[in-house]
């Protein structure tokens, strides 16, 4: 890929047309349509998304990947093993979970149909919160677990607080019409 990449920048000197057809977006992740277009291609979605052992080979490459990236420099083709094994383990848990009535599958829906209220309040809720003393204590005291927990559970007041006062906000037809156009 870097090669291509390079090609392109010592034949096609200008930036603009660079810039202009997204070249670099497209070489970056040209990887990831071949591989869907393959998969889709020859029907191997059940097979792939479907196997357990697959799963688990995508979830112990992603985790050491993961691991290992943040004490080490990867180059770009260990970084696509991260990002494929990573797409992996995020479809097979979505294809385990397509059939079944979850209560988080459910809440995620909600989320997802309630994305406009999450999109405009959000940064609201984003600014009332000082993150700066935990930033700071992590960037001392890194911590990736725990920086995991943290930012997941800020994001999931954030979104919570943002429906409910997007909900909250709709009982006001006059505001509803103004903030949601509805």
């Amino acid at each position: 890929m870097t090669s291509l990449k390079g090609f392109a920048h010592i034949n096609i000197n200008n930036e603009d047309i660079l810039n202009a057809f997204q070249f670099t977006q497209l070489v970056v992740y040209w990887p990831f349509f071949f591989v869907a277009a393959f998969i889709n291609r020859y029907k191997l979605q059940d097979q792939l998304f479907l196997n357990n052992n697959i799963f688990t080979i995508s979830l112990l490459i992603f985790g050491g990947l993961f691991i290992y990236k943040e004490y080490s420099s990867i180059d770009n083709l260990v970084m696509y093993l991260l990002q494929f094994a990573g797409i992996f383990c995020i479809i097979y848990l979505i294809y385990k979970i397509k059939d079944k009535n979850n209560v988080i599958l459910n809440k995620l829906c909600h989320i997802g149909r309630s994305s406009l209220d999450i999109y405009i309040l959000h940064y609201f809720f984003i600014h009332v919160a000082y993150m700066k003393i935990i930033g700071n204590y992590f960037l001392k005291y890194p911590n990736f677990i725990i920086e995991t927990i943290v930012t997941l559970a800020y994001s999931i007041v954030i979104v919570y607080c943002s429906l409910y006062t997007g909900k909250l906000l709709r009982e006001s037809k006059l505001i509803s019409k103004i903030l949601f156009n509805k």
